[in-house]
């Protein structure tokens, strides 16, 4: 990874890192969807009447595939837009945020992401119980939207150590 944007280790870690924010960001969101639903089947049997095809096999099927999907083409997106992944100032390779065509998506997916989990979590109303769930998924991926609109308005990083804090704010997520 020393040897450049270009090399195997940077095209293989920013790969991974781009494909785990939208299948992380995804993921979490099913997961919620399917709380919330499974909350709402204990509180009342009336909710049985109103399903909808994603309570089925098929539909989180159809949920599940559609988020890998994403994030294999969001994943991708810095090679075929042929710029590539970028060596951060934190010590590893993930999207070129000073790349504004880069940036803009990743702040959609995030602030898409952010927005609907945020909405589902409202929705299940037991910030008791769930609280801390929704605190960890959105301290860490709020971190990207600063780091997206400071390297589209500037074309610079973000100074050091905020890249670092993000990777080990996320990786820590996943745990």
């Amino acid at each position: 990874q020393d040897s450049g944007n270009d090399s195997f280790g940077c095209i293989f870690m920013g790969s991974y890192s781009s494909f785990s924010l939208v299948s992380m960001m995804g993921s979490h969101c099913i997961v919620v969807f399917y709380l919330k639903k499974l909350l709402q089947v204990s509180n009342t049997e009336s909710n049985r009447n109103k399903a909808s095809c994603f309570e089925t096999t098929r539909g989180f099927l159809l949920l599940a595939l559609s988020v890998l999907v994403a994030a294999i083409l969001f994943g991708s997106m810095p090679l075929m837009q042929g710029d590539g992944y970028f060596y951060t100032n934190g010590g590893f390779c993930y999207a070129d945020f000073t790349n504004a065509p880069q940036s803009a998506v990743t702040l959609a997916f995030v602030l898409f992401f952010l927005s609907l989990s945020t909405i589902l979590w409202f929705k299940i109303g037991q910030w008791s119980t769930y609280w801390l769930f929704y605190s960890v998924f959105f301290c860490t991926w709020t971190l990207w939207v600063p780091a997206t609109i400071y390297g589209m308005n500037t074309g610079e990083e973000i100074p050091s150590p905020y890249m670092l804090i993000g990777g080990i704010i996320g990786h820590s997520n996943a745990l």
